[in-house]
């Protein structure tokens, strides 16, 4: 009996989790969303990432012209 109960939550589960997908599939991303998570991803690797790297080069250049 309590496997069969088991069972059945676990199916009830499923189709929650099957219907939950189909919502998920159905949905698009619109273009200007695209859009502005582009140029956001853009802007933080120019403003964040680049001068860290940047940065991180420079120490190890003038790490190795010590080094000589």
């Amino acid at each position: 009996m309590d496997l069969m109960e088991q069972v059945v939550e676990l199916e009830k589960r499923i189709m929650n989790l099957e219907k939950k997908l189909e919502r998920k599939q159905m949905e698009t991303i619109s273009p200007i969303r695209l859009f502005w998570e582009a140029l956001a991803s853009l802007l933080f690797g120019v403003v964040i990432i680049g001068p860290l790297i940047t940065g991180v080069y420079a120490l190890v250049v003038l790490l190795m012209s010590y080094m000589n």
